[in-house]
């Protein structure tokens, strides 16, 4: 099976619409400016801090702090890529020229994946080299630092990861409104939800979510974490997995419905 011009076709649909554009750069500025802004919140704040609170800082996951905004840019995209066919009725041109369903799905899906893996790992070195120099004042990491460079580097990773998920989602669903409402509600009404739970129960949930999944993978280490999280690794392949669910997911139903 040759995706090569499914692949081109793809492509080329994904840089041709405004709105992917602008939402990219929409992402691009949560990433590195709500990091920003959070280092120099943090420097103001650092001399009245205490040398407990000093000694849990981690100066990665202060610097990458925008990505908890730019995932909801990056839930757009991913749904858009897809539902955006299906609201103007486009999809069946898709499909009427690839009759092979799944061809379309894994095109898409690469487009996606690559795209969005260049414009996470972008911003996250960028949002990091931002962020230490403004923290140079307190106590600043470089990728040589223990955890730092798998931090961004898994940082970047985790949007084109969730990109991927709301992907899966709107396949499903195959409406725009939709697919957005069931991808902000996994990623951050789940997880208010499951706060509130007991922490008898809520402390067995969490780590599971999305939510906190990203944040294990943005950060170089889990000291004072208020919960037990997996290693960033471990994250990496459970959201990984929730994406794959997800487009398996979607793939069965694209199979089985009608455009």
């Amino acid at each position: 099976m040759n995706l090569l011009p499914t692949i081109s076709s793809e492509w080329l649909k994904f840089r041709s619409v405004r709105s992917t554009v602008y939402t990219l750069a929409v992402t691009i500025f949560l990433c590195v400016g709500i990091g920003a802004l959070a280092c120099f919140a943090e420097r103001q704040q650092w001399p009245q801090e205490g040398l407990a609170k000093r000694a849990l800082f981690d100066p990665v996951r202060q610097s990458l702090f925008g990505f908890f905004f730019a995932e909801i840019a990056i839930g757009v995209i991913g749904v858009l890529i897809i539902s955006s066919e299906y609201s103007s009725g486009s999809i069946r041109t898709t499909l009427a020229a690839t009759p092979r369903r799944l061809s379309v799905l894994l095109s898409k899906a690469c487009v996606l994946f690559a795209s969005t893996l260049v414009v996470g790992e972008a911003s996250s070195f960028v949002s990091f080299f931002i962020g230490q120099s403004i923290l140079r004042s307190t106590e600043p990491a470089t990728l040589s630092t223990p955890g730092a460079l798998r931090a961004v580097f898994l940082g970047g990773l985790s949007l084109a990861l969730l990109a991927l998920l709301a992907m899966g989602f709107a396949t499903m669903l195959r409406h725009t409104a939709g697919a957005i409402t069931v991808y902000v509600s996994v990623q951050l009404v789940l997880l208010l939800i499951v706060s509130a739970l007991p922490s008898s129960w809520s402390d067995r949930v969490l780590k599971y979510l999305p939510e906190i999944l990203t944040q294990s993978m943005r950060a170089s280490h889990l000291k004072g974490a208020q919960f037990t999280s997996f290693s960033p690794w471990v994250s990496t392949l459970v959201l990984a997995a929730y994406a794959v669910a997800a487009l398996i997911g979607g793939g069965w139903l694209l199979l089985r419905r009608d455009a």
